[in-house]
């Protein structure tokens, strides 16, 4: 029919092949009348009501000998709801994936002192009051105080801080923490699921299940819609029964009515420009999760950063040389030779800044590494030693401490020769990013585990609305849920462990470069680039996907708004026309390839440029 075929066997041909079809889909019209009788119809009662009272009237036109059918409008509005829906239930929940991957932060083995002896044990038999044993390099397996020894921990999966703290005797570890550089002893005081970390996998949980869900656009207005073609088309049929019309032309009226009304193009205008800004935006590195996404995206109010990492570089840098007595040049280039074979953070930043600024390393002669102080060693037959004002002490050596901040203490043949400074600092686009998301309307807010003087400072210099600073993983979510109580929807951009938490508790969480795997896994969007300007990026991604969407849903609704009077013969007593089958499933299929071309002017999307 669509074809021009008239020959006889085909109608029973077109039977035959829309049998299969209809069962495929039979969960439309499960669900689809389900909602109908339930008062509460959406767009499967649509697609329900006009499937099936198109096949019944068509077989009732095979029986009786009628012209007029409509198997393969059927199958076809079948088969691209179908595309449709397979097209939006592609994202999957990635919630084990997140959880596993926090959990692999915890060793399976561990060494304890028991009866004075030393045991490996599996982390599962740890018991409140056991000594640990950690040696360098390995993770911390519970929460607990160290009693023995001193070393420098990575707190990053919970602070989010680049910069190693310091551990002795009295002070607090934690689960999931990675030691550095010396050996500790420490007691158990919080084991399984009383630990840190275990709190943490166990809010993610919660943050994920709690999620809202989105509701689609098209189904909210089929809900409305399905009712007034269903009275249309009542109100049709009555209108040509008052009129005296046939038995057999006041079905076709009915029929033609919910035919024309059936949303093919309704079923495609959403899933074909997601699946277009998906794929567009795989290409400029944005890695969208969900369908959902994009509508939350597009109308947040409030989107908050993590600030190491996100809105820094999330690594040590050398921000100023201060010699004594020495050139900085000779002051970098002994501090380096000490350093070259030191595994500590910052150790590794200044050999760095040495090989990037081409000052010459000496060899080392006479390494040693005292843990939890600093390094020495003989280079150019100078005795040269680097490390906190602790090591200094040990060497008799008093230098300032105030207002220090991160640095390293070089010392020369017994003699202060200098200090080196380090800081985290500033990636080049933050500001700018920063300050498109505040042109746009959007409230910026900085989540950092950092002090208050530093936090202050970024925040001043990357020019955000507001700050929070010294936040553990469960306040950064409390203050999450705060702003989304009273500014929702909301956004968090992070890139660590710590983050976790927050990101699960916003309402679109976006994980930006090389953060952790478990970040990149609980987030809906990531950002393959090690850049913030990729999230403004997707957020305009978002709002143009968006645009599409509105536009296919106003042609798709717009075309069977017009053409329902049509079907309904408003025509016929003006000009004898009533609506053709072949028609009909012509002008779906035209209504149909609108909107995908529609969606694939998406294709043209150019990422904005956040300055």
């Amino acid at each position: 029919m669509l074809l021009g075929i008239t020959f006889p066997l085909c109608p029973y041909i077109c039977l035959i092949l829309v049998l299969p079809v209809m069962f495929i889909g039979r969960r439309y019209y499960t669900a689809g009348f389900r909602n109908l009788f339930r008062l509460a119809p959406n767009m499967d009662s649509l697609i329900a009501v006009s499937t099936a009272a198109s096949f019944l009237y068509s077989c009732w036109s095979l029986i009786s000998g009628g012209h007029h059918f409509y198997f393969e409008s059927i199958g076809m509005i079948i088969t691209l709801v179908m595309l449709g829906k397979y097209l939006e239930s592609r994202s999957v929940a990635h919630s084990g994936e997140t959880l596993k991957k926090l959990m692999q932060l915890i060793p399976d083995k561990v060494t304890v002192i028991r009866r004075g002896r030393e045991r490996e044990i599996d982390v599962a038999k740890i018991l409140v009051g056991d000594t640990v044993l950690i040696h360098p390099g390995e993770r911390i397996p519970v929460d607990g105080t160290v009693t023995e020894g001193a070393s420098c921990v990575d707190e990053s999966i919970l602070t989010g801080e680049s910069m190693p703290v310091e551990k002795n005797p009295g002070d607090r570890v934690i689960g999931g923490t990675g030691n550095i550089d010396g050996m500790l002893r420490f007691r158990a005081e919080k084991v399984g699921r009383d630990t840190v970390l275990s709190g943490i996998i166990r809010m993610v949980e919660k943050a994920q299940s709690s999620k809202p869900r989105i509701a689609r656009l098209a189904d909210v207005i089929s809900g409305y819609f399905t009712v007034f073609v269903m009275i249309a088309a009542l109100l049709a049929a009555v209108i040509w029964f008052l009129a005296g019309q046939t038995h057999e032309f006041i079905l076709r009226v009915f029929v033609s009515v919910l035919v024309i009304a059936c949303p093919c193009a309704l079923g495609l205008a959403t899933p074909v420009a997601v699946i277009t800004g998906v794929g567009r935006g795989a290409e400029a590195g944005l890695l969208f999760k969900s369908a959902s996404v994009f509508e939350v995206f597009s109308r947040i109010k409030v989107i908050f950063f993590d600030k190491t990492g996100t809105l820094t570089v999330g690594r040590p840098e050398v921000t100023d040389v201060v010699p004594v007595d020495m050139t900085a040049d000779t002051l970098l280039s002994l501090a380096a030779a000490v350093e070259k074979y030191s595994e500590h953070p910052l150790g590794k930043a200044l050999v760095a800044y040495c090989e990037k600024k081409g000052i010459d390393i000496p060899e080392a002669a006479d390494f040693r590494s005292e843990a939890g102080l600093g390094v020495r060693c003989i280079a150019d037959g100078k005795s040269v030693a680097a490390g906190n004002a602790r090591f200094m002490g040990t060497m008799g050596i008093t230098p300032d401490t105030r207002d220090s901040g991160t640095c390293i203490y070089i010392a020369v043949d017994g003699r202060l020769a200098g200090t080196v400074y380090f800081a985290d600092t500033m990636k080049p686009e933050s500001a700018d990013t920063v300050a498109a998301f505040r042109k746009h309307g959007i409230r910026t807010v900085m989540l950092t585990g950092d002090n208050r003087d530093a936090a202050s400072a970024m925040a001043a210099e990357c020019g955000v609305d507001g700050y929070r600073d010294s936040l553990m993983p469960e306040e950064k979510e409390a203050c999450i849920r705060e702003y989304r109580e009273k500014l929702s929807p909301v956004a968090m951009v992070g890139d660590g462990v710590n983050d976790a938490v927050a990101m699960a508790a916003a309402d679109v969480s976006i994980a930006v470069g090389t953060g952790a795997d478990c970040t990149r896994e609980l987030s809906d969007v990531v950002i393959v680039k090690d850049d913030v300007t990729g999230v403004y990026e997707a957020m305009d991604l978002s709002c143009a996907v968006m645009r599409n969407i509105r536009q296919n849903l106003a042609w798709a609704f717009g075309y069977n708004l017009l053409m329902i009077p049509v079907a309904a013969g408003a025509l016929y007593p003006v000009c004898g026309l009533l609506l053709n089958p072949m028609i009909a499933a012509a002008a779906m299929s035209c209504s149909s390839l609108t909107v995908v071309g529609n969606a694939l002017r998406l294709r043209k999307w150019r990422p904005a440029s956040a300055a």
